[in-house]
């Protein structure tokens, strides 16, 4: 049986839900062009005169291989030119090129200060990827009550990794007070979550094995969790995943 020490890495391998959030925005600009490579050309000129939605996109290109051979150190330098713009989704990525390592050296200090910037302007990625860095102290002092925070912010505006984050919190009483139904009713979200993104995912196609969360691990969590709780208290849960499902499905 999966130990929840086991369980609570999956947060970590969660992270890479992002390549999903990178690849987004490029798969629905593609549809007007007759290739990936005519769409990176034009980009790419886009991006060379400044604008930067462009340098967002052709960052993403780098970094997935669409339409160019994939290269992270181009990646992080449209990231980045981006970035200094005020692009929040930019600040993210770049964040997480930072965090991984990817076309730079890892430096957490720095994918906190890009995390930061991104999470102010709302993002729910940035918001949940900075959390996971407080969690750990990761470039930043530990502080659980502040990554509860971060985690709340970011799960209600539908993030995988926040959600089962914030389940994770509950469960182990880290900068909160300790919730088994709380923690198998966020988990359980993410679960859904998952099973939806997954769909979409599939629905793309292109890159798609390369997105698809891993969501046979969440549902073993989510299981660890069950057994914690009693009939009713499991009831209880179940009904909590319901409501906050209902309310967020409100905010879409």
């Amino acid at each position: 049986m999966m130990s929840l020490r086991n369980f609570y890495t999956i947060l970590f391998l969660l992270s890479l839900f992002l390549v999903a959030f990178l690849a987004q925005t490029v798969q629905a600009a593609f549809a007007s062009f007759a290739t990936e490579e005519a769409y990176f050309v034009e980009t790419k000129q886009q991006a060379q005169a400044g604008d930067a939605v462009a340098q967002y996109n052709l960052g993403n290109m780098y970094y997935a291989g669409q339409g160019v051979l994939q290269d992270y150190k181009e990646a992080v330098k449209f990231f980045k030119l981006s970035a200094d713009q005020g692009h929040a989704d930019a600040q993210c990525n770049l964040g997480y090129m930072y965090a991984k390592g990817f076309g730079v050296l890892q430096d957490y200090k720095e994918a906190v200060k890009w995390y930061e910037l991104s999470a102010k302007q709302g993002n729910a990625q940035a918001q949940a990827l900075l959390g996971l860095l407080v969690v750990e102290g990761k470039g930043v002092a530990r502080d659980h009550i502040e990554a509860v925070k971060l985690f709340e912010l970011s799960a209600k505006q539908g993030s995988i990794v926040a959600q089962c984050s914030l389940g994770a919190m509950y469960y182990e009483g880290f900068g909160v007070r300790q919730d088994y139904i709380q923690a198998y009713a966020w988990v359980s979200l993410a679960c859904v979550s998952s099973n939806n993104e997954n769909k979409r995912v599939e629905a793309r196609g292109l890159i798609a094995q390369k997105l698809l969360v891993n969501e046979k691990k969440l549902l073993e969590g989510r299981d660890i969790m069950a057994q914690k709780l009693s009939a009713e208290q499991l009831a209880e849960a179940q009904k909590l995943a319901k409501e906050l499902s209902a309310q967020m499905n409100k905010y879409k």
